[in-house]
């Protein structure tokens, strides 16, 4: 593509991306005179047809359609999907990457959860075994539960961010709900497992 485009004396600076510079190129909205822009690109289409590479390219074509099948993947082979397991495998590597990298959906939490759990036990120890510790007892108990149930809204924007992407990879058939329902399951199992532990 560089060789090319610059052969049509359209040199492609350095540092600088060439499909980036190409779509520059190409792209007529937003040109300053859409019409000089216009008269430009069908230039540059009219001597990609004229070129060799464009005949090369043609020949190469017409040669794979007339072998046929012989080189060519089977129709079951491109259709075939991975399987659960492996959807579920791939699933589970992308999430313990994200949940190694994102801070505040595990790392928070987990400081979080352990100071309640150090919280708590302080005060359980405080409390004496009798009839008059059963109000201070309930409130603690109470307020335990309403501390992680407000904690799980730290991963509100963690969910956002799956949700949206789940939501453009089913549409483009790489993966079902099943699949990101188990990897989501298993991912968060030891997270809780060591948070249980430390209460």
């Amino acid at each position: 593509m560089v060789l090319h485009y610059e052969s049509l004396g359209h040199q492609i600076p350095t540092q600088v991306n060439p499909a980036e510079f190409l779509l520059e190129i190409v792209n007529t909205d937003f040109a300053k005179n859409r019409k000089l822009a216009t008269v430009s690109l069908d230039e540059m289409q009219q001597a990609w047809i004229a070129s060799d590479r464009a005949k090369q390219l043609s020949m190469m074509i017409a040669k794979t359609e007339q072998k046929g099948n012989t080189n060519e993947i089977t129709l079951e082979a491109a259709e075939k999907k991975p399987s659960i397991p492996s959807l579920v495998v791939t699933l589970l590597h992308r999430s313990f990457i994200k949940s190694y990298r994102d801070v505040v959906a595990y790392g928070i939490r987990l400081a979080m959860y352990t100071g309640l759990a150090i919280m708590m036990g302080t005060v359980w120890l405080r409390l004496a075994e009798d009839q008059s510790s059963i109000i201070p007892l309930t409130n603690a108990i109470f307020y335990g539960s309403a501390f992680m149930s407000f904690m799980a809204v730290a991963y509100v924007p963690a969910f956002l961010e799956d949700r949206s992407q789940y939501v453009k990879e089913h549409h483009n058939g790489l993966y079902g709900a099943a699949e990101l329902i188990i990897s989501n399951f298993l991912i968060g199992l030891p997270y809780l497992c060591k948070s249980s532990t430390c209460h």
